[in-house]
């Protein structure tokens, strides 16, 4: 007993591991939206969800707007850690678009939400009812590399991730 007590504390009392919990807690009702890559040593993380679904306290501790007519996007970078270690979060450049199935185009432009060790890159955008969306997004996994590989050419390892996701907003 005191051991879930002590759980429930820890995770009750940092706000990372509130954004945590409630990032899990959705993932019995959206499985599906929960997906990740790997690309050599890195794995990236994403999945988009109804911002309503955050708790309060989450929402106004990172601005985001609490609305069934809004989502999230949420990308981590991990990359492996050594023999037997865990891997850690990662600094990446992340961008992309996100297209509806009527052609119309919206420029994704991601934040980046620091704390205890990981880093989240977030955006937000309204959508509609049963509203598909056809999402590209670009990991720079070298954001501040400086490696000149030929002249003129900065070596950088940018990466691709595409999904398509439907959402309903009531």
């Amino acid at each position: 007993m005191n051991i879930i007590m002590n759980l429930r504390r820890t995770v009750i009392l940092t706000p990372i591991n509130l954004l945590l919990v409630s990032l899990i807690a959705l993932l019995p009702f959206h499985a599906s939206a929960e997906q990740s890559q790997t690309f050599g040593e890195h794995t990236i993380h994403y999945n988009a969800f109804r911002a309503d679904t955050l708790t309060p306290e989450i929402a106004r501790l990172h601005g985001i707007v609490r609305s069934s007519h809004r989502i999230v996007i949420n990308v981590t970078v991990i990359k492996k850690g050594g023999k037997g270690e865990m891997g850690s979060a990662v600094e990446a450049d992340i961008w992309g678009d996100v297209t509806n199935l009527n052609g119309q185009n919206r420029s994704l432009h991601f934040f980046p939400l620091r704390e205890e060790g990981t880093i989240y890159y977030i955006d937000q955008l309204r959508i509609t009812d049963k509203e598909r969306l056809n999402f590209k997004i670009f990991i720079d996994l070298q954001p501040f590399s400086t490696n000149i590989t030929q002249v003129g050419k900065i070596d950088k390892q940018i990466v691709e991730i595409d999904f398509s996701q439907q959402f309903f907003t009531d």
